[in-house]
């Protein structure tokens, strides 16, 4: 199997394991289209998760959330380069 295939079969179940209502609409949509709104919920419910975590100091968050935001423009920058949408 294709890596990007498991990797998409996994963000698949974690939806449906973190968000079956949500799940429910995003399996009828169009495969490109699924994997982009997949992608984006799952990243916004980590980064919530991470703002939300009582057990992680102020500091520690704005660093985690920083480098997300750094991973996250990469990418961007990269699909945009290489016409990647």
């Amino acid at each position: 199997m294709k890596m990007d295939t498991k990797l998409q079969k996994d963000a698949m179940k974690v939806l449906k394991e973190t968000s079956r209502t949500f799940f429910i609409p995003i399996k009828l949509l169009e495969p490109n289209v699924r994997e982009a709104v997949a992608s984006a919920y799952l990243c916004m419910r980590a980064i919530d998760e991470i703002e939300d975590h009582e057990q992680i100091d102020s500091s520690d968050k704005i660093k985690l959330l920083n480098e997300t935001c750094t991973i996250l423009e990469k990418n961007i920058a990269d699909s945009t380069r290489f016409n990647m949408h």
